[in-house]
């Protein structure tokens, strides 16, 4: 299983690198750099995410300016369709966000490494979240299809990472925003 923290709003660039070495201890490997206010001081926690052995991952809008970086590159659901186009991007790690079983599959297919299927369980982060929870049936199937390479997002816990281990039967990833960065 592989941990994927994704940073929250709030958070400043000094708190991401004061807390990289906490976030190692609780087995995350990648950060993906969510929060807009980090944008500027990108290059700051992409040198200080790879010294504690964790895979910086940027938005798509960011991979152009940071080329050198050589971090991960994160597509947003709506930017999905241009994983199907050729990239100029040598990233070490293509993640996509998705909310629906065929957009998944045909994903992970292709170029992502790893699918943010989302929203598992009600958004911890996001009480205002209304969205219908992915079908837990299809996130079964796609887990025995692409095991890790399927990372479960939204309202992730050590009791829900569990619970959905023993529904699923296979290994699978997990990402949080509450659940690594819950004070």
């Amino acid at each position: 299983m592989k941990f994927f923290a994704i940073t929250p709003e709030y958070v400043s660039c000094k708190d991401i690198v004061q807390y990289l070495p906490v976030l190692k201890d609780k087995g995350v490997a990648y950060v993906y750099i969510r929060s807009s206010r980090l944008y500027d001081d990108c290059e700051t926690i992409v040198a200080a995410s790879k010294k504690t052995g964790i895979m910086p991952i940027i938005p798509l809008s960011l991979s152009e300016s940071f080329r050198e970086l050589s971090a991960g590159i994160h597509f947003k659901s709506f930017e999905a369709d241009l994983l199907t186009k050729e990239l100029s991007s040598q990233a070490p790690v293509i993640t996509a966000a998705c909310h629906d079983f065929e957009t998944a599959v045909t994903l992970l297919q292709g170029r992502a490494d790893y699918v943010f299927v989302s929203p598992v369980f009600k958004p911890l982060s996001k009480q205002e979240d209304s969205r219908e929870l992915f079908p837990r049936d299809k996130l079964c199937e796609l887990i025995g299809m692409f095991g890790e390479r399927v990372v479960a997002l939204g309202g992730m816990t050590d009791k829900r990472i569990l619970e959905l281990h023993s529904e699923a039967g296979y290994d699978f990833s997990a990402a949080g925003i509450t659940m690594f960065f819950n004070n």
